[in-house]
């Protein structure tokens, strides 16, 4: 065999046994990116995902759930010493990996940017929130023809939930679909033609809408969120780069 013959048997075991490594290494790279992308996935987006469904329903009525259903109630509420809102944070959630939820900075800044503007919409606005729904409850109390209605809704359904007719002109003052609020409509609907100057007036008051105005700007960032989340844990592949691939 010729020195030629030598060194290329020489550099064709270097370059296989090169290759292998750099093969071997790529391989590596994907391992650690997919269960990177696992853990994005398990330990941050989907409780994050979770979160942002239950933020949501502080922003929808139906049964059940009528703001607490008196502007008293709301009164109480505001005035208590702890105020879940003004500590709301994502990252501190209870199933969600605090250094993975930082790490969406490297991977997804933008959804981290989404999450942020809703962070800071609720610690910043929520009592707001509050306190518009307050003043549409109150608004609600204090008018008479509202008082008259109250009084013969009670003198008609003895067995009525007394706090009905008030969540009903609430929910239709919000234009909540009456299929979130059955139970309520069917004793409400024998009423409804005697109601409509009540629907109508507090429909088309400030009160109603600035409620209405807050609840869509907040729900549109609120969806995005869901929107941005739903779409990433479908994906196959993570974008970015950061420390934890090194």
């Amino acid at each position: 065999m010729g020195w030629e013959n030598v060194i290329l048997t020489i550099l064709g075991g270097f370059l296989a046994s090169f290759s292998g490594i750099l093969i071997e290494q790529w391989r590596e790279g994907r391992r650690l990116r997919k269960r990177h992308f696992k853990d994005i996935k398990d330990k941050c987006l989907k409780p994050v995902l979770e979160e942002l469904y239950h933020l949501k329903t502080n922003f929808e009525f139906g049964e059940g759930r009528c703001g607490w259903a008196s502007s008293q109630k709301i009164e109480d509420y505001l005035k208590s010493d702890i105020h879940w809102w003004e500590i709301f944070s994502f990252k501190n959630g209870p199933k969600v990996h605090p250094l993975l939820y930082e790490d969406l900075k490297n991977h997804y800044p933008d959804l981290y940017q989404d999450l942020q503007d809703i962070e800071t919409w609720i610690r910043s606005n929520y009592a707001e929130y509050l306190q518009a729904i307050f003043k549409l409850f109150r608004a609600i109390e204090e008018d008479q023809e509202f008082k008259a209605f109250e009084k013969e809704f009670e003198k008609a359904y003895l067995n009525a939930t007394s706090s009905y007719p008030l969540e009903a002109i609430f929910l239709l003052a919000l234009g909540v679909d009456k299929s979130n609020w059955p139970n309520i409509y069917e004793y409400i609907r024998p009423k409804l033609d005697k109601i409509k100057n009540l629907q109508n007036k507090f429909y088309n008051s400030v009160e109603a809408q600035k409620v209405r105005d807050i609840i869509q700007n907040v729900t549109t960032i609120i969806d995005r969120g869901i929107n941005k989340i739903e779409k990433t844990i479908l994906k196959a592949k993570l974008k970015g780069k950061c420390e934890y691939l090194k």
